[in-house]
């Protein structure tokens, strides 16, 4: 442990500090017991967690993005934020590596920032709940323009990264049904017209865009459709979801198709080829397994994220728990709850110079204190939060399992050795 740690950099550990700065306290009632060290120590979260970033104390967050920069000669990478309410939209950002610099302010002077994507180094698009698409410069930090408005909620933004500069686009998902595109060559224009693609009715919420397979899958209501990549043309159309629970995310992971639903705590996984529902992931029976009494609601899955290159899917839920899964064995790996309200966002960072993590975002923060007076070993912070996990969290659970396993045995063996001495 004490070596994957130095190799991780300058980040912070939030909270083995705080037990640390509660074990050398000077007043010895600020000292943790044994049993409380005991308790901290146990928990995978407590040596993943790397950073917590207040958003907002009342704005909601929607979405992450990151960019990677330069400043004085070194690596540094930018947190993006966007969120916002019915009268509002706002992107803040702030160096992830800096727990000095506290996020800084964009307003749009329109509605609520529901997506955003980074196109190039100095080009971020971000799309809002009336359905306006603004251009950003993240060097300068300053809005260069805005398109006329698409007249509908936007729900999603993403781009296809192509070899030719001039075939490269950005896809943004409408909640009318509609998929705009925009050529990425042009939008440093103002007056520049998207195409659309129909791929429902206007009822129809485009929710989720996956390039995958060099082929372009999109959800909309209840069905995800493909199409092709370069002419654009419907291909198949997978029937997923029904009238009531329509289909919120959804990711492409090897010949499986992984989705979630509205009001749904479950994710089911979808055997392409065959075009059936092959297995089906119960986050409520996972959840009130490790964690006792929890309603149903808690549960609902609202963000799915599956790791480009561990076999690990993080899943978000609406009461603040993540659960992560293999995607191979489909076990469950690690459940826990740093948010005390809905995870909204998930995505993983690598760069250059430092180890790759995870950001997630949610409504709250829970921080785990070594020590209480309250007897409370949890205190709920409201607002929207932003939280920085080290990727290795599944490796520190399965060490501390084997620890406590190994703890156990020698307990069992002590207890043994005393009853027969007696």
């Amino acid at each position: 442990w004490y070596q994957r740690r130095a190799q991780r950099g300058p980040f912070h550990w939030p909270d083995m500090q705080d037990l640390i700065d509660h074990c050398i306290s000077m007043k010895p009632d600020d000292r943790p017991t044994a049993q409380q060290i005991h308790e901290r120590l146990i928990q995978a979260d407590s040596y993943s967690l790397r950073r917590h970033i207040e958003f907002s104390d009342t704005l909601a967050l929607e979405c992450l993005e990151t960019r990677i920069g330069f400043q004085n000669g070194k690596e540094v990478i930018e947190l993006w934020v966007g969120g916002g309410d019915s009268k509002k939209g706002i992107l803040s950002w702030t160096l992830i590596g800096d727990k000095h610099l506290a996020m800084q302010a964009i307003m749009l002077g329109d509605k609520k920032v529901t997506c955003m994507t980074m196109v190039s180094e100095n080009i971020l698009i971000a799309g809002t709940q009336s359905g306006g698409i603004w251009v950003v410069n993240p060097t300068d930090k300053c809005i260069t323009h805005g398109f006329t408005s698409l007249g509908a909620d936007l729900l999603h933004i993403a781009q296809i990264h192509s070899g030719t500069p001039n075939k490269a686009l950005v896809y943004v998902a409408m909640s009318n049904g509609k998929v705009a595109i925009y050529p990425t060559a042009m939008l440093d224009e103002e007056d520049v017209q998207p195409s659309f693609i129909e791929c429902g009715g206007a009822t129809d919420a485009v929710t989720h865009i996956q390039i995958k397979r060099d082929k372009i899958w999109i959800a909309c209501g209840k069905f995800i459709s493909v199409y092709n990549y370069e002419s654009l043309e419907l291909e198949i159309q997978y029937e997923v979801g029904t009238s009531k629970k329509t289909i919120i995310g959804f990711s492409v992971n090897g010949p499986n198709l992984w989705v979630i639903k509205h009001w749904s705590s479950n994710i089911e996984i979808w055997d392409i080829q065959k075009e059936e529902c092959k297995h089906i992931i119960r986050c409520f029976d996972i959840i009130s397994s490790r964690s006792g009494s929890v309603k149903p609601g808690d549960c609902y899955v609202k963000c799915l994220f599956i790791h480009p290159s561990k076999p690990v899917a993080w899943v978000g839920c609406r009461g603040g728990h993540i659960v992560l899964i293999d995607t191979t064995s489909r076990l469950v790996l690690e459940v826990f709850r740093r948010s005390t309200g809905v995870v909204r966002h998930i995505r993983s960072v690598a760069s250059n110079t430092q180890f790759p993590f995870i950001l997630t975002g949610g409504i709250g923060f829970i921080s785990r204190p070594s020590h209480s007076t309250t007897g409370s070993s949890l205190i709920a912070t409201k607002g929207s939060h932003v939280l920085m996990w080290d990727e290795d969290i599944v490796k520190y659970s399965k060490d501390l399992r084997d620890i406590q396993r190994r703890r156990n045995e020698r307990m069992t063996s002590a207890q043994y050795s005393l009853n027969q001495f007696m």
